[in-house]
């Protein structure tokens, strides 16, 4: 299997090591989201055939009854890989210095020698005047998201990245798409912007039963919890601003 970018999976034991890892020059804390999160950039002498040597990447941890976010980060990625949907590569990694162990994403954009550097703008900046909850990104429905997707990307390719999302998220149980985790590339030549596309689907952690501890897996995978489960999610952006799907 093959995921984002044509590269291989990783495997039980690759495990990257990140504790030499050079913090980026500008970012060495990620100032985006509400967990810790390091920018980093993979050496150039690295062995494992999934990185990219200079390319920079986030070192996410998570802790207490959020730490399982990290392995949904890790399986929402091998999922999107399978279904060849543009889901950042992402990898188990630990840093020996603070004994933690976290999800290691590659950035996708500013890779090394790209022919047409492009530039990550979140939703959530052109959104500024609606959004009235800044911090949870609410309220946002899907009929914006739409409108604002097609506006910039000019064509369908908008729509069918939504239904895409949409489905993906259902499959993952995301409940996190606010407009902090999605956005825009926009794409420059002889320094000007020529083209804007759709972000990939990243931040894919707040997923897949991940608050469900880890004793209590065995009784929330009965038929009867499972399906309970399964039936109170609802994706937390409607197609309205009040989170309702009735459509006009």
């Amino acid at each position: 299997m093959k995921g984002f970018a044509g590269l291989p999976p990783q495997t039980a034991t690759q495990v990257v090591d990140i504790t030499n890892w050079a913090a980026h020059e500008d970012f060495p804390v990620f100032p985006v989201g509400s967990k810790p999160k390091r920018m980093l950039v993979c050496p150039v002498n690295a062995s494992e055939p999934f990185l990219i040597p200079g390319h920079s990447y986030l070192f996410k941890t998570a802790l207490g009854w959020q730490s399982q976010q990290v392995w949904s980060e890790v399986i929402a990625y091998r999922l999107g890989a399978m279904l060849g949907l543009p889901v950042p590569p992402c990898f188990i990694a630990m840093d020996r210095g603070t004994g933690l162990a976290g999800a290691l994403v590659e950035f996708f954009y500013g890779y090394p020698d790209e022919a047409e550097p492009a530039r990550f703008v979140h939703a959530s900046d052109f959104m500024t005047r609606i959004l009235v909850d800044k911090k949870r990104g609410r309220p946002h429905s899907l009929h914006t998201n739409l409108q604002l997707s097609r506006l910039l990307c000019k064509g369908a390719s908008a729509v069918a990245w939504w239904a895409e999302a949409l489905a993906f998220d259902v499959l993952i149980g995301n409940t996190d798409r606010h407009p902090d985790n999605w956005g825009f590339l926009f794409r420059t030549r002889a320094g000007r912007t020529h083209s804007v596309e759709m972000s990939p689907f990243f931040d894919n952690g707040t997923s897949l039963g991940y608050e469900i501890a880890e004793n209590k897996l065995t009784d929330a995978s009965s038929p009867d919890r499972l399906q309970k489960y399964v039936d109170r999610g609802t994706h937390h952006c409607g197609w309205d601003g009040d989170g309702s799907w009735s459509a006009p």
